[in-house]
């Protein structure tokens, strides 16, 4: 959790020492106006003047350790068409095993950091809108 979320939470003396700070994080390596806004909603000022992240260190603990439950399981009995996106710069999410657990979804790696809707939109656009039409050509042999 320190490795990853730390250097999010704060606290700091102001906005801009908080948006300064972040912003040069790699995970948010393409910094533009709208991971600033979420950044900012992400904050409150505390009765110590200081600003920090809404989310308490305990409680990424705690997200952090559901997210590493193996739900597999789960998973693998998921038949509902599916597209599974990852970027080529999260390369964990690229692990055999993760697209193994979706055998029936179709699979893309797209250039982009973590923020694949920041990262490249245009690449994700295509990505899934290429996938949606996919489906509807298979809809429309399956109808006739």
């Amino acid at each position: 959790m320190d490795v990853t979320f730390a250097g999010e939470l704060g606290p700091w003396a102001s906005l801009e020492k908080a948006s300064n700070t972040v912003s040069n994080l790699p995970q948010y390596t393409n910094w533009n106006e709208d991971l600033a806004r979420a950044f900012e909603r992400g904050l409150v000022r505390g009765a110590d003047g200081l600003i920090r992240a809404r989310i308490s260190r305990e409680t990424l603990i705690a997200a952090c350790a559901a997210a590493g439950k193996d739900c597999s399981e789960v998973i693998r009995r998921v038949s509902c068409r599916t597209h599974f996106i990852v970027a080529d710069e999260s390369l964990g999410w690229q692990e055999a095993m993760n697209f193994e657990l979706l055998p029936h979804a179709t699979r893309s790696v797209i250039r982009s950091n973590h923020w694949l809707m920041a990262g490249n939109p245009a690449e994700l656009n295509r990505a899934v809108a290429g996938w949606l039409a996919s489906g509807e050509e298979e809809f429309a042999r399956g109808a006739t």
